[in-house]
C-alpha cells in the first residue's frame, strides 16, 4: 500500500511527525514549526494530507482553506487544529480538533479525514472536472455505448481532483469504479481496456494526436489503461484549473 504523503504545519510539528512516522502508512514530506508560506508549500509538494494548526505563527487556517477551495483543483485532505472547529468543517476541512491530539487520537482523525478518495475542498472542483470530461471523450470518439466510456466519465474527474493521482491508478481506482457501478474490479479493468482499445482503432486520430502526441504512433501502439487514464486526467486537471481560476 502506498504511504500517505503528509505535511505538518504546527509549533509542535516534531511531535506530530513522530506520531505518524511510528506507522508505515504515513510518509512525512515536511514538518514545519515556524512561520512560512503554507499555501505555496502545499501547491509545490501536493501532499495527500495536511495538518494545519492555527497556532503556527502567521497561520490563518480558515483563510487558507477558503483559498485552496477557490484556486486549487486538487487540494489535500486537511486536519484543522484550532478553536473554530465548526467553521473549519463548513469551509472544507476533512477533520478538526480544538487542540493537538495524542498519538492514537491523531491516527483516528487522519483515518476520518482520509475516508473519502477526495478531500472536501476538492468537491467543488469535481463538478467542473466532470463538465470538462465528457466533451473530451466525445472529441476523441470514445464509443458512448461501451461501459468503459461511462467508467471513464466517472473516473477521470476523481483522478483530476486527486493530489496524487498516481496513487489512485490501478487497483484502488478499479475498486472505486466497481463500488459505484456495482460490478467487480476485474470487470471494471476489462471494460476500460475495451474502451481504450476500441477508441484507438476507430476513434478520432487527429484529436488523439493533439492530446497524446507521439504516444499513439504505430511503433508504440496503444497506451495501457494507466497510461491513458493518467494522460486524460492530466488534461482534465489543466482545463479544470483554468476554469476554476477564470471564475474567481
Amino acid at each position: 500500500m502506498t504511504p500517505l504523503r503528509v505535511m505538518i504545519f504546527s509549533p509542535d510539528a516534531a511531535r506530530m511527525e513522530r506520531y505518524l512516522l511510528a506507522d508505515e502508512l504515513y510518509y512525512v514530506l515536511d514538518a514545519v514549526d515556524t512561520e512560512t508560506n503554507v499555501y505555496a508549500s502545499l501547491l509545490k509538494s501536493r501532499p495527500d494530507f495536511a495538518l494545519l494548526d492555527d497556532a503556527l505563527p502567521g497561520m490563518n487556517a480558515l483563510h487558507l482553506l477558503w483559498r485552496l477551495q477557490k484556486t486549487c483543483v486538487a487540494p489535500p485532505k486537511v486536519l484543522y487544529i484550532g478553536r473554530d472547529v465548526k467553521e473549519a468543517l463548513d469551509t472544507g476541512a476533512d477533520a478538526a480538533a480544538e487542540s493537538l491530539p495524542d498519538q492514537e487520537a491523531l491516527r483516528t482523525l487522519v483515518r476520518k479525514a482520509c475516508a473519502s478518495p477526495l478531500s472536501s475542498l476538492a468537491r467543488g472542483a469535481l463538478k467542473l472536472a466532470a463538465a470538462q470530461t465528457q466533451p473530451m471523450l466525445d472529441a476523441l470518439a470514445f464509443p458512448a455505448h461501451l461501459k468503459g466510456t461511462a467508467y471513464l466519465q466517472y473516473a477521470l474527474p476523481l483522478l483530476a481532483c486527486h493530489p496524487n493521482p498516481a496513487a489512485l491508478l490501478g487497483k484502488p481506482l478499479y475498486r472505486l469504479i466497481a463500488e459505484h457501478f456495482q460490478t467487480t474490479p476485474t470487470a471494471a479493468e476489462r471494460a476500460l481496456r475495451t474502451a481504450v482499445e476500441t477508441t484507438w482503432l476507430t476513434g478520432n486520430l487527429s484529436a488523439m494526436a493533439d492530446l497524446f502526441g507521439y504516444s499513439i504512433s504505430p511503433e508504440k501502439g496503444k497506451p495501457t489503461n494507466n497510461e491513458c487514464l493518467a494522460q486524460l486526467a492530466r488534461h482534465v486537471h489543466e482545463r479544470t484549473q483554468a476554469s476554476l481560476l477564470s471564475s474567481r
